[in-house]
Order: structure tokens, then C-alpha cells, then sequence
């Protein structure tokens, strides 16, 4: 039987919700993905995919995106105690990651913290820790700075992120356009799907309904030192990284091959940063493949 269900909750511990989405078959192999920086329950991909591979994707929100509460002065290690009271709301006792862009660094996080609970982490697109010299090598200028902005003046990250949600309410299909404007050919075949891009141009908006402060925050806590060692992921890990991404270069994800002890990676020549939509199906298929080889 298939589910679908988007705008559901489930209480902590310490009195926040979090929001997630439960799309797919309730008998496939349980997956939750983290996205971007400002994806909310955005598929990467189409129900008969789901059904195909027998996936079961959960989409999770952060931390004062979408339905989740705000949880302030928060760390990248307070994560994975989230995802495990979740996963244990769901009645998961093991569980996929699948993480990429900005929220690559909560599952390389859930990688080091719940690797007992993981059947693998995928991490695609993924930023790796920005503390490591080198790794902004091939990034946009404007992502690069971030880091620099975020520990030097990090004050200027919520009116920045205030003023991206005032333009996504006022005008989300230009927002949307904003989003691919410079990204490679690879990608831009995303734009010729219409039904995709009103889900973008739907989707922004209820990212951010609670305004920028959770994106702020987002931003700080991934531009800081993650509180542990890539080395220390133990969990399988595949990773996926197109060569001409710009967003996350692909250096980033050659450090993660290098480093994770347990990792395998494939890298897409010509393909950009939307691998979540343009190669979901080999994504998928590879952690649903390896969950019931177990």
C-alpha cells in the first residue's frame, strides 16, 4: 500500500515538533532524506519510482524550516538524537540516510552518531566540513563566502535570509529560476519539467513560512566545525557527486571518498548539483539494493 502524507508531526523529547512528509510503499525499505537549504518535502522523484524500487522516503524537516519547531543555539551533533525519536515514532528499527547540498553534513552527522541504526548513508552533493583547507576549491564565490560570513559576521545571516523569504513569498517561480540560473546544462533539464517547477514554486514558500531564522541558523551550524571527525563515520556510505556542480565542487566529494572508511563513490562527468532528480533511480536502487542484502 502506498503512502503519502506531507504536514505530519512528530513530539520530542523536550517538547518541539518536527515536521516530515512519508511517501512510497509503508512495506519498502525505510529512507530518511535531508535536503538542501531550502527544499521542504520536494521529491526527488515519482511515486512509481518509489513502488519500483520498494522504497519508503521520509523527507525531514530541520529545525524552524516548514513544521519544525526552531531549536535555538543548536549544534550538528544535536541531530541525530531528532532522527532517533523519530525513527523510533515510526516504529523504524533501522533505517536509510539519505542526505545532500546543506544537509549533507546531518547525515555524515547520523553517519558517526547512529551508524547501529543505519542500513547505509548516501550522501549526495554533499558539503563536506569547510575547516578542511582546500575544500572550496570550484565553488560558486557566492557559496564560498558563506563560511567566512558565518564565522567572521554571522549577525548579517538572518536579515541576508530575511530577505531571500520576502522575495520567495512575493515571487517563487522567479525564485525558482534564480535557483537554476547558474547551474550547469546538466541540470538545466530540470527546467523542462513544468509540473517540477511548480512544486519548487510551491514548495519555497512553505519552507520558510516560519521566516529566515531557521535557515540562518542552518547555515551557521554547517559553516562551523561539525564536533567530529568525517573519519569517525562508521556507517556504509555511498557517495554521489556530479563533476560540474558548482555548489558543492566535486573536491568535496572526493574528500568524503577518501576519508569515510567505509565508503564507495560514483561520479557523474557533466552532472551538476541536481543529482537528487536527475539520477534518483541508481540512487535509490543502490541503498534498497545493499538494506535487504543485510
Amino acid at each position: 500500500m502506498m503512502s503519502n502524507h506531507i504536514d505530519q508531526t512528530a513530539s520530542l523529547s523536550d517538547g518541539r515538533r518536527l515536521g516530515f512528509a512519508d511517501y512510497g510503499p509503508a512495506d519498502g525499505v525505510p529512507v530518511l532524506l535531508f535536503g538542501g537549504a531550502s527544499a521542504r518535502y520536494l521529491k526527488p522523484c515519482s511515486d512509481d519510482l518509489l513502488r519500483q524500487a520498494g522504497v519508503r522516503l521520509i523527507i525531514v524537516e530541520r529545525p524552524g524550516y516548514g513544521l519544525s519547531d526552531f531549536q535555538p543555539k543548536r549544534t550538528l551533533l544535536d541531530w541525530p538524537g531528532d532522527v532517533e525519536q523519530l525513527a523510533d515514532h515510526l516504529k523504524l528499527a533501522r533505517f536509510a540516510v539519505l542526505a545532500g547540498s546543506q544537509g549533507g553534513p546531518y547525515g555524515a552527522v547520523c553517519g558517526f552518531r547512529l551508524a547501529d541504526r543505519l542500513t547505509s548513508l548516501t550522501l549526495v552533493s554533499a558539503l563536506a566540513p569547510f575547516d578542511v583547507p582546500g575544500l572550496t576549491e570550484g565553488m560558486a564565490p557566492a557559496l564560498a563566502m558563506l563560511p567566512k560570513l558565518a564565522r567572521n559576521a554571522p549577525f548579517l545571516l538572518r536579515p541576508m535570509q530575511g530577505a531571500t523569504v520576502i522575495f520567495i513569498r512575493r515571487n517563487p517561480e522567479a525564485a525558482v529560476k534564480r535557483l537554476f540560473a547558474n547551474l550547469p546544462p546538466g541540470d538545466q533539464v530540470i527546467l523542462q519539467q513544468p509540473e517540477l517547477i511548480e512544486t519548487f514554486a510551491r514548495d519555497f514558500p512553505e519552507a520558510f513560512r516560519q521566516g529566515g531564522r531557521g535557515a540562518a541558523h542552518d547555515i551557521y551550524v554547517v559553516c562551523h566545525p561539525w564536533g567530529f571527525r568525517v573519519e569517525e563515520i562508521s556507517a556504509t556510505t555511498f557517495v554521489w557527486q556530479g563533476e560540474a556542480d558548482p555548489n558543492v565542487p566535486p573536491v568535496m566529494g572526493r574528500y568524503f571518498a577518501k576519508t569515510i572508511p567505509n565508503a564507495s563513490a560514483t561520479f557523474v562527468p557533466e552532472a551538476g548539483h541536481m543529482l537528487f532528480y536527475t539520477h534518483s533511480e541508481p540512487i535509490l536502487r543502490q541503498l534498497a539494493d545493499h538494506a535487504r542484502n543485510l
